[in-house]
């Protein structure tokens, strides 16, 4: 289960920013079919997928700096 916590942590990542853009697109058609409420639709849609990018983005750099961290400790301690 620990083995790799850096690819989890970035598959993780992967996943959840597919997931945040797909709700936000599903949010913002629900948003949208009300007349009323076209634009806030809009900008669901444009908004959310941003935001999930961003987010997604952290958690990935995260990832890969503990994959990176990974492989220094190996190299420095030879009993790792």
């Amino acid at each position: 289960m620990f083995k790799t916590p850096g690819s989890k942590i970035k598959t993780l990542a992967t996943f959840l920013n597919f997931v945040g853009i797909i709700f936000s697109f599903v949010y913002a058609i629900v948003q949208s079919i009300d007349s009323s409420k076209y634009l806030v639709g809009f900008l669901i849609f444009f908004g959310g997928g941003i935001a999930s990018w961003l987010i997604s983005l952290v958690l990935f750099a995260f990832g890969q700096l503990v994959e990176d961290v990974a492989v220094m400790v190996r190299r420095e301690s030879p009993t790792a």
